[in-house]
């Protein structure tokens, strides 16, 4: 049997971030991932480690949401000013009503889809021809859309009177936001 060899991943972070991190490499690290996103912690954390870090991703979390909303910038009801604020023109916005409710509930049997060449896990787009009265069904071009977000986020977007329109867009088209 082969010894294993105890590794540190920390060999490129300072000695003062591992200090103030009190990371614990003999006890062991856990990694959490997303696509943009690594959060590396102590595998056994203190309560007050665990109460500082949901106290930082709490921070972190209002901070990028309010990057992203800026970015999107605030619904002006397609250009149709009306009274009131943000919120209120975004509660009237027919656009973001309808982005509200969409559900992706576009399904095909991944047989079809196989014969149509589209893979399993495409986002698709529904055309019609009215003349023959067909609905045709076509990947998307995108990967992510409005849908793919959580409807408490996008609720509290909508309430902030964030455009979903822009939004929609930004996730269509996969547009970089400077969140530094």
């Amino acid at each position: 049997m082969k010894k294993e060899e105890i590794i540190n991943p920390l060999t490129e972070i300072p000695d003062e971030i591992v200090a103030t991190c009190e990371f614990d490499v003999k006890s062991g690290l856990a990694l959490a991932i997303a696509p943009g996103v690594l959060v590396l912690r102590n595998k056994k954390m203190t309560a007050m480690n665990l109460v500082n870090a949901i106290t930082t991703f709490s921070a972190l979390g209002a901070d990028i949401t309010a990057k992203l909303a800026k970015a999107c910038g605030f619904c002006d009801n397609c250009g149709d000013f009306g009274k009131g604020t943000p919120a209120s023109w975004a509660a009237e916005c027919a656009l973001c009503e309808e982005l509200l409710d969409i559900k992706n509930d576009i399904r095909v049997p991944d047989y079809l889809r196989d014969k149509a060449g589209i893979n399993s896990n495409a986002k698709l787009s529904a055309e019609t021809d009215e003349e023959r009265g067909e609905i045709i069904l076509s990947e998307a071009g995108y990967d992510y859309d409005i849908s793919d977000v959580p409807p408490e986020l996008l609720e509290v977007f909508r309430l902030s009177g964030v455009c979903l329109g822009e939004l929609d867009e930004a996730l269509r088209l996969e547009r970089k936001i400077d969140v530094g």
